[in-house]
């Protein structure tokens, strides 16, 4: 009995010390506009950057870097012609002091593997236009998820810093290069991003000193 009451607490001691040392970092999504066209600035610390398109993209990459929701704002509109509600969506996640407290430093200190340090990830909709899954969805929400897939390869060539960033990227250029193909009838809007995106994929890659197969 004593051996049991001792390894609780022991198993509690170890419970509060990563608590104790786990600190957390804060910040804000403020999202304004309507459905696949939201104006969206995420604010950090002392910088702040802006997108546009749709918040669940935004959180989606945000939850894939450790982000979570901590509490969401919602600012109604007041009657005004012209207004929209205006959201806040208040994302933390969890940050590790750096010097442990002497003899946990097995605890403190987590396993980090190299692969999650890339800023550009697989995703379920590149999966979708790669498996050609795409085509057997209805119109409508075909062009939103071609919209969502353009703007997140256009975010993902923001954020690029690696070779292995830019290898998916050059997927995801390509599955939609593929899909656009397929079409009984090319899209035009589609064609004129691809240039875009090849061009600045190009840029991006001499620029970071890579060579891309």
């Amino acid at each position: 009995m004593k051996k049991v009451v001792l390894c609780t607490l022991l198993s509690l001691m170890s419970m509060t010390v990563c608590f104790a040392q786990s600190k957390y970092e804060y910040c804000d999504v403020y999202a304004r506009g309507s459905w696949y066209n939201m104006k969206i600035t995420v604010m950090q610390k002392n910088k702040s950057t802006n997108h546009q398109g749709n918040i669940g993209t935004i959180l989606n990459k945000m939850a894939e870097q450790g982000w979570e929701l901590d509490e969401s704002i919602v600012i109604p509109r007041h009657g005004i012609p012209f207004t929209r509600h205006k959201l806040h969506f208040i994302m933390r996640r969890v940050i590790l002091d750096k010097a442990p407290i002497q003899g946990t430093e097995s605890i403190a200190k987590p396993s980090v593997s190299s692969s999650n340090t890339s800023s550009v990830l697989d995703t379920t909709l590149m999966n979708e236009f790669n498996s050609g899954e795409i085509a057997n969805l209805d119109k409508f929400t075909i062009n939103a998820k071609v919209d969502e897939f353009i703007y997140e390869i256009s975010s993902d060539l923001k954020v690029a810093t690696s070779n292995e960033d830019m290898l998916i990227i050059d997927k995801k250029i390509k599955a939609l290069d593929a899909y656009n193909k397929n079409l009984q009838k090319k899209d035009f809007s589609i064609i004129d991003k691809l240039s875009i995106f090849k061009s600045d994929f190009k840029r991006k890659a001499k620029k970071l000193g890579l060579t891309i197969p």
